[in-house]
């Protein structure tokens, strides 16, 4: 073995380790410095393949560093609701959609957004089975 491919396999894995680096420290700026911890559930909303809409409830559970007003806000559906002077928020929706949507978590005071998270949409393909066929073989 030649030392042509060692070296090019050796930086090609510092590569890799710098990139998923760099994308972790992209993820980590999305969320605001007022938000110590976050979820949001379901992630993913799958749908029938018939259907046209996926029907779902949405949970947001929100702990906050400092006491303040936070909105949970969804843009494409109209939907503003408002916590006041709260450091641990809980929102809970039913929600109908028909594409992906994206969830806003803002400072109700001064509009700076402090979460982005899109809530995407999947359809399920059930499998083509064969027909089943009896043709008597037993006597």
């Amino acid at each position: 073995m030649t030392l042509k491919p060692l070296s090019i396999r050796f930086c090609s894995l510092i590569v890799c380790y710098l990139s998923i680096f760099c994308t972790q420290a992209q993820e980590a700026v999305t969320a605001s410095a007022d938000i110590s911890d976050i979820n949001i559930l379901p992630e993913i909303c799958v749908r029938n393949q018939r259907s046209a809409q996926c029907q779902f409830k949405l949970d947001v559970n929100l702990q906050l560093k400092s006491k303040m007003d936070v909105c949970l806000v969804i843009k494409a559906m109209r939907i503003r609701q408002c916590l006041t002077d709260v450091d641990h928020a809980m929102f809970q929706r039913t929600l109908t959609i028909s594409e992906n949507v994206k969830i806003d978590i803002i400072n109700r005071q001064t509009n700076d957004i402090l979460y982005t998270s899109i809530l995407k949409l999947a359809e399920f393909k059930p499998v083509d089975l064969r027909p089943r066929r009896n043709f008597g073989w037993i006597l």
